[in-house]
């Protein structure tokens, strides 16, 4: 939902009303403004499965702060709510729906009073099913029903009239034998009238008794009507046949009198005999094409035309409603922005027009236009071009770490912008932000924030439905101080890699047709273009697959369609200059096929790249960095989708996680671990078969701990999903630890999570998925430097516990020893300038006195190389019971063999003694 200015068509605020989980390709939503303007109202559809049933949100109309939420359930023997009105009073919020059983064989519905400072139910009424449409005036609800016969052939309507304050039935008019489509009332006029659809047929009824003034039919059919403010007619849009050419119906305006005025019918355009292609005509039935002004009693119609198959402008009509001559007309042009499809509405109050026009470019893809025009007259006041539709939700698109570890960037994505946010990394204060990165639709939330080698500058990238961009902003990362923008041209923004960071500059891959590419460096200073390279294939495979790695030299990946097969290609370039430094050639095993590229990464000797090779299994596959030749290659089970993939830092290993495709509802996330220098495989760890949604989001490795922290999307249970990072060891693939993200309230969770790492911390970014704002969650995790498994051991049964000591390769050869505490943790034993997190008791120093004894083991020694070691503490069966309910801290310190000090002091675990 976006609030703009009616004098200026400044944008005021935005807030997304569903998530990407949530989002229904054909929902209904509506909205409305209150009496006294000082509230909005919405009301929508979510997709079935995600948040099963409509949602009420209010605003402030001034903050656009939330007033409160309210979720519409079924009546006893339902299981499907849709939503059909919402009307608006100062006192109430009024909202219809119509409800269905499993066999959506029994229809029902129910008009429900809201009260606007609560959000608690004031009173409700069933009505049979309601129509898309309700009306009020300042005494009475007027609500359309419709219930179809038992074989489907008809259709009983029912136009009904409900007390304001109390939901009581005043009283019903049958209608007849079709669906009523819109009830209209206003003011004191005294009249209600109802617009009966396909059937053409319109009522207008006396508002206080329901009584019948007069029935009309118009010929051909109307889904909307109007009562005039005086009382003396009613106004209704009638469509006429389809033209020759298939591309419009043609529209016109009746108008019936009542108490004697005359009738009277104006065509919006030239019937499509003459101009066929030039038809005017509102998309879809639902569109509110027609509206009238109380204080002119202007009336005013709005429509589309389509030209060659696309919606090229948008046009306005006044109309005197005495006589339906015409008084002015407008055009507005989607310049640019067209589709083949496209709708109309407008709104009148306080003497202007606003006008909402739109055009569908694909499924995802719409762009609109809004427009403000005084009356009388229709003098364009104002007209931005907005961005409407988009199947994506907040997200965290990127975390980014500075050379220096000390500003993290991240970016979020909503339905119509990219965010930046500059974190302080140590102290976790926002820098500044979040600032607007893009203005325009998005690719799936697609976005990333990049800090260049040197610090001095940052890209953030924006992959674009509409116009076929990359949009791309350099920024200052320490201040937002804006160095440049640059657009850069691209055919499918799938296909962008976005942007990858070199020390000076930064490098983009985007697709300029289906089969081929353009690759370019750019000036991190100034924007400028350094140099630029045609491939002759698609970078990118997987919609987040990485296609571009900087260094040397700076590796693309991609692949190109030859027919139907696919053909992955991997060339590597001179970052100074573009030339060709390589194209590797791709060995596919004995009767396999290779399909896209799924992932990237690279140590400094070899690049890997991750291939599908059918629905559940991929090829990892190592090529040297030096020439492109294929040195290695090994399958991987179980992971074709989503994929992830890091190098260790060491170059020891590449780390994939990825899900097979088509089962991410009953599959466990895979990672699976490969050595670097000969492709065989070293460990393979499902994520505790927890069932994954949208599979890994990131991966990165720490080398100083040893430890590969991935980041996924997850199934909590039934109907809940949640977010969580694990924290695997690098050298086994046993899980050290995990942290866990709460669900939101309507079960959309939280959405991907982001990581990045320095040699003391694990930062975590997440959105959350119901979120009304652009928020992006930033989590410091201080990396552990002793983990334990299990938490606790049973004294009947014994159990094992261990421990993992993890100093990092700065503390290689440190002396190491495990110490204990059986009263906690704080304040700490002070040690040399560092504390040591335990409490001195008679428990602390028998790890260290009962080493090797066979309950202690492992605890006192020498870190390896890698600043590692391993401890165990085992309870043999039948340990003493008194001792249930103890949980045991330990803690260890190394001291520097050299100096005899202590240099290093680790985190506390823990240890539950249970019966």
């Amino acid at each position: 939902m976006v609030a703009k200015d009616r004098s200026t068509g400044v944008e005021l605020w935005k807030r997304q009303l569903v998530t990407s989980q949530e989002s229904h390709p054909k929902g209904q939503a509506f909205v409305d403004v209150s009496p006294a303007g000082d509230r909005v109202v919405a009301l929508i559809e979510p997709k079935i499965g995600a948040s099963p049933f409509p949602r009420v949100t209010s605003f402030d109309a001034a903050t656009g702060s939330l007033n409160y939420e309210f979720t519409i359930t079924p009546s006893s023997g339902f299981t499907n709510v849709d939503p059909k009105g919402l009307a608006l009073s100062q006192n109430f919020d009024y909202l219809t729906y119509s409800e269905n059983d499993p066999a959506f064989q029994v229809n029902g519905g129910g008009v429900l009073a809201i009260n606007p400072t609560t959000g608690a139910t004031a009173w409700s009424a069933l009505t049979d099913r309601p129509s898309g449409s309700l009306s009020l005036d300042n005494q009475r609800l007027y609500v359309g029903s419709n219930q179809p016969s038992a074989g489907g052939q008809t259709t009983t309507s029912t136009v009904t009239a409900l007390a304001l304050a109390t939901g009581q039935v005043l009283w019903q008019t049958p209608g007849p034998q079709s669906t009523v489509y819109a009830v209209d009332a206003y003011g004191a006029s005294g009249i209600v009238a109802a617009s009966f659809g396909t059937s053409g047929d319109l009522l207008a009824m006396n508002a206080s008794t329901g009584a019948v003034l007069r029935a009309m039919q118009t010929g051909n059919p109307t889904y909307q009507v109007l009562v005039d403010p005086a009382g003396a007619r009613i106004h209704a849009p009638v469509l006429g046949p389809l033209s020759p050419t298939g591309l419009s119906k043609p529209l016109s305006v009746a108008s019936f009198g009542l108490s004697g005025a005359a009738d009277w019918s104006a065509p919006f355009l030239t019937p499509w005999g003459t101009a066929s292609d030039n038809d005017v005509a509102p998309d879809g039935i639902q569109d509110q094409i027609l509206a009238r002004d109380a204080v002119t009693g202007a009336l005013v119609v709005a429509g589309s035309a389509p030209g060659n198959q696309v919606v090229k402008s948008f046009h306005l009509r006044q109309l005197d409603p005495s006589n339906g001559s015409t008084v002015a007309t407008a055009t507005v042009d989607l310049t640019g922005k067209q589709g083949p499809q496209g709708g109309a509405r407008i709104a009148v109050a306080g003497s202007r027009v606003t006008l909402l026009g739109w055009g569908y470019l694909s499924p995802n893809e719409s762009k609109g236009v809004l427009a403000e025009f005084g009356l009388p007259g229709l003098v364009l006041q104002s007209s931005s071009v907005i961005a409407l539709l988009i199947e994506t939700a907040d997200r965290a698109g990127s975390l980014s770490l500075s050379p220096d570890g000390s500003i993290l960037l991240t970016t979020s994505s909503t339905l119509l912008d990219v965010f930046v946010t500059a974190v302080d990394a140590v102290t976790g204060g926002i820098l500044w932000g979040p600032m607007a990165a893009s203005t325009d639709v998005l690719q799936q939330g697609k976005s990333r924030a990049v800090i260049s080698g040197n610090g001095q500058a940052a890209a953030v990238g924006a992959g674009l439905n509409l116009g076929g961009t990359l949009a791309l902003t350099g920024l200052v990362p320490q201040t937002a101080a804006v160095l440049w923008k640059a657009s850069v041209p691209q055919w499918n923004s799938n296909a962008s890699s976005i942007v990858e960071a070199g020390v000076d500059r930064f490098f983009t891959a985007t697709d300029d047709s289906m089969d081929t590419s353009l690759v370019r460096a750019l000036d991190a200073a100034t924007g400028a273009t350094l140099w630029s390279r045609s491939l002759d294939f698609s970078p990118g495979g997987e919609e987040d697959a990485v296609a571009i790695l900087a260094g040397q030299p700076v590796v693309v990946a991609g692949q190109a369609y030859l027919g139907s097969d696919v053909q992955p290609y991997l060339s590597g370039f001179h970052p100074g200059d573009g030339s060709d430094a390589w194209t590797a050639v791709f060995t596919p095993p004995a009767g396999k096929q290779l399909g896209s590229t799924l992932g990237l990464a690279r140590n400094q000797s070899t690049i890997a790249s991750v291939v599908r090779l059918d629905s559940d299994r991929s090829l990892l596959i190592g090529f040297a960095s030096a020439n492109g030749v294929q040195q290695w290659s090994q399958e991987l089970e179980s992971i074709s989708i989503d994929v992830a993939v890091a190098s260790a830092p060491d170059g020891s290993a590449f780390v994939v996680a990825g899900t097979p495709f088509g089962s991410q509802l009953q599959t466990s996330s895979v990672v699976e671990a490969i050595d670097a220098a000969t492709g065989t495989e070293l460990w393979t760890r499902a994520l505790d078969s927890l069932i994954d949604l949208n599979g890994p989001h990131d991966l990165t490795i720490d080398g100083e701990s040893s430890t590969v922290y991935v980041s996924a999307s997850v199934r909590i249970s039934p109907g809940i999903l949640g977010s969580a990072v694990f924290a695997l060891d690098l050298a086994t693939g046993d899980e050290l630890w995990r942290a866990t993200y709460p669900t939101s309230q309507f079960g959309g969770g939280t959405t991907p999570l982001q990581v990045a790492l320095d040699s003391k911390a694990l930062f975590v970014a997440t959105t959350d998925a119901s979120s009304q704002d652009i928020s992006v969650d930033v989590t410091r995790y201080q990396v552990p430097r002793l983990t334990a498994n299990p938490s606790a051991i049973s004294l009947s049964s014994g159990g094992v516990q261990r421990l993992d000591l993890r100093g990092g390769s700065a503390f290689a050869g440190t002396f190491h020893a495990l110490a204990g505490s059986a009263t906690g943790t704080a304040p700490g034993i002070p040690l040399d300038g560092l504390v040591l997190p335990l409490v001195f008791d008679a428990y602390t120093l028998l790890p260290i006195q009962l080493e090797g004894g066979g309950v202690f083991s492992g605890g006192a020694g020498v870190l390896d190389s890698k600043g590692l070691a391993q401890a165990t503490i085992s309870l043999p069966a039948g340990t003493d019971p008194a001792l249930a309910g103890v949980t045991l801290f330990h803690a260890w310190l190394g001291i520097d063999l050299t100096l005899f000090g202590v240099s290093i002091t680790s985190n506390p675990t823990e240890l539950l003694l249970a019966n």
